[in-house]
């Protein structure tokens, strides 16, 4: 599988969800694929999730998971969100508000820019007050755990990768000076 570099606009959605998380809803733990959650944070004793989704089919699709049925509070996080492109706002207030009232919606302004944080398209409302329980808790740590095994081997191939490239570039020049010194 060719991996696609976060430069170009492959993970701004998730880095942006994440960063508003961590900074805007000051949550304490904030990790991905969490559950049933593309990305989560835990505040205090409540969980957020947040449902990234990139096309309009992608977001219709999501209305008939089971997920959105759940009433176990063990389960369901206590404030659910989608995270969409800014074309894709409209539809995701309206596909938000056909599931669930009290979902809210972000959207990344511009589309994928690399320094830009979801703004708010429909404020979360909290669906239950039940609490997360220390298992719940210590589920996430272990998952924020395999986060940063994952961010390592991607530091780690991009290193590879940058290396590979500028040990290409030096040979390319070496060979290069032979045929010039050759020809001289």
């Amino acid at each position: 599988m060719k991996r696609k570099n976060p430069k170009e606009g492959y993970y701004p959605l998730e880095y942006a969800g994440l960063y508003w998380l961590k900074h805007t809803k000051k949550c304490s733990l904030v990790c991905t694929e969490y559950r049933y959650a593309d990305l989560a944070g835990i505040m205090g004793k409540y969980w957020i999730e947040i449902e990234v989704k990139r096309s309009k089919q992608d977001l219709k699709r999501d209305v008939s998971k089971s997920k959105h049925k759940l009433t176990d509070q063990w389960f369901a996080p206590n404030y659910y969100y989608f995270l969409v492109p800014e074309y894709l706002k409209e539809d995701a207030v309206k596909e938000a508000a056909s599931i669930n009232k009290k979902y809210g919606v972000l959207y990344l302004k511009d589309g994928f820019g690399e320094y830009n944080y979801p703004e708010i398209a429909k404020k979360g409302f909290r669906l239950h007050d039940g609490n997360l329980t220390d298992n719940s808790i210590e589920d996430m740590m272990r998952r924020i755990g395999w986060d940063l095994v994952k961010a390592y081997k991607d530091l780690d191939y991009w290193a590879r990768q940058r290396m590979f490239e500028s040990r290409s570039k030096n040979d390319i020049h070496k060979q290069e000076s032979k045929v010039l010194a050759s020809k001289g």
